[in-house]
């Protein structure tokens, strides 16, 4: 069996975090690992949010690589904005399992209204600017549209402003299908 990176991918505050934590890890063959979480554990508050952005790095690279190589865990999540090709290409360059491993995208998007409500109820070095935010969800890259081979697509739409909402995720997207279609879910 080939071990499973998941690549979450969105905007700060759109709910990948959540998403990750709450529909996508059942058991311990799954690890995730926050990029955030990381930065916090070597920041202060005095500090600036990217102020030690290549320790964090290395920090994630390194844990992410230590889980896929462990042979009791299966899936690994990678937890970051990944906004770009760049930032995703940045990522899957680092790995250095030399087995194979199936990477799928986890595209979780909301509306921006939603995306701008939860940052504010967020405090500290969490809560970002709001033209930061909005500059980021405006520079976000479909994967569909990166030049990889991915293993699959994931779309969750976690905006409240939805009709239609699903309790569990579905893989939409395989290179083959090409079918691309969002999925909201229910927060």
């Amino acid at each position: 069996m080939n071990k499973t990176l998941y690549i979450m991918v969105g905007p700060p505050a759109a709910g990948k975090s959540y998403f990750a934590k709450n529909h996508l890890v059942k058991d311990d063959t799954w690890a995730y690992v926050s990029r955030d979480e990381i930065r916090f554990s070597i920041i202060t508050e005095e500090d600036k949010y990217f102020s030690k952005e290549k320790e964090v790095f290395k920090s994630f690279v390194k844990i992410i690589n230590t889980k896929l190589k462990d042979p009791y865990i299966n899936y690994v999540i990678a937890d970051a904005t990944h906004l770009n090709f760049a930032s995703r290409a940045k990522l899957m360059k680092s790995i250095t399992t030399t087995k194979k491993v199936d990477i799928i995208p986890v595209v979780v998007t909301a509306d921006i209204q939603t995306i701008l409500e939860r940052n504010s109820k967020r405090e500290g070095l969490t809560k970002l600017p709001e033209q930061a935010l909005k500059g980021m969800y405006a520079r976000f890259v479909d994967p569909a549209d990166d030049n990889f081979n991915y293993t699959a697509i994931m779309y969750v739409n976690t905006g409240k402003k939805e009709k239609k909402t699903v309790d569990k995720p579905k893989i939409l997207y395989t290179k083959a299908e090409k079918n691309i279609k969002e999925v909201p879910i229910k927060r």
